[in-house]
């Protein structure tokens, strides 16, 4: 291997934003929500569910961006996948 090649493996996937006990954080309700969860972290199972899901924030605008990024993945998904759509009857 040259001195300046790098596989992938050898970097360290950076660590995910978790909150600390009490600390607040925003997440995605339905519809598009974006919401601030004000109860602070307690690690309840709510929380825990948020966070293993990716839907833990640091702050709003991280928040929205995702939710920007959701809506284009599940508009492709279902752009590519037309017959999974239920149809009207």
């Amino acid at each position: 291997m040259e001195p300046n090649e790098f596989k992938m493996g050898d970097l360290a996937e950076p660590e995910r934003w978790k909150p600390k006990e009490a600390e607040s954080y925003w997440w995605l309700a339905v519809e598009k929500v974006v919401q601030e969860w004000t109860g602070n972290w307690r690690n309840h199972r709510d929380d825990l569910r948020r966070w293993e899901l990716g839907n833990c924030f640091k702050t709003k605008s991280e928040a929205e961006q995702a939710r920007e990024k959701i809506k284009e993945v599940l508009l492709n998904f279902h752009n590519a996948y037309p017959s999974m759509q239920s149809s009207s009857s």
